[in-house]
Formats: structure tokens, C-alpha cells, sequence
């Protein structure tokens, strides 16, 4: 497998996040520009797929759902990356702790 970018790896364990508590729907307020052309290397990678959610499904939403405007499913390798960082993360504390 390829390695890709830290800043990448943070975006997709985001992504991940939103997939696992939030039915794939991603919050764009908690994106820049840069993460959307980082998640465009991702979905070209094959980590994700990720697409805009059309305008009528949240456009008349109030509060924190009219900025869930994407959508993210994780893909076989993403899923693996995702759970082989969250794995090093977790012994990487516990080591810090020890």
C-alpha cells in the first residue's frame, strides 16, 4: 500500500468519523479548500467516494443539517488505512501513558 500524506490521514480518519456516527453525511464547515482537493486524491486513490448531496435534500433543513452537503463511503483500502492509523494512534498513546 501506498503511503499517503499526514494531512491526508487526518482527513480521512474525519471522513471515517462521519461514516461510522454520522451515516456518511460530512459536515463541510469542518473543511477547507485544501481538504476538498485532499479528498478528490483519496476518491482518486481509492480510499473513498465522495460526492455533493443534492440541494433539495437539506436546503430547506435549519441548524447544523444544512451543512451536511457531502456525502463519504469508505472504500475496502480506506477502511483498512483508517483502522491500521487508529490502531498505531491507540498504541501510541497507551505506550505514552505506560
Amino acid at each position: 500500500m501506498t503511503s499517503i500524506t499526514r494531512d491526508a490521514v487526518s482527513l480521512l480518519l474525519y471522513l471515517e468519523t462521519r461514516a461510522v456516527d454520522h451515516a456518511g453525511l460530512v459536515d463541510s464547515r469542518h473543511m477547507s479548500g485544501d481538504d476538498f482537493d485532499l479528498v478528490n486524491n483519496l476518491e482518486a486513490d481509492g480510499y473513498v467516494a465522495f460526492g455533493r448531496r443534492p440541494a433539495k435534500s437539506f436546503i430547506d433543513e435549519r441548524g447544523p443539517q444544512h451543512y451536511l452537503t457531502h456525502w463519504v463511503r469508505l472504500l475496502p483500502r480506506g477502511w483498512k488505512k483508517a483502522h491500521r492509523e487508529r490502531r498505531a494512534k491507540a498504541e501510541r498513546t497507551i505506550s505514552a501513558e505506560a
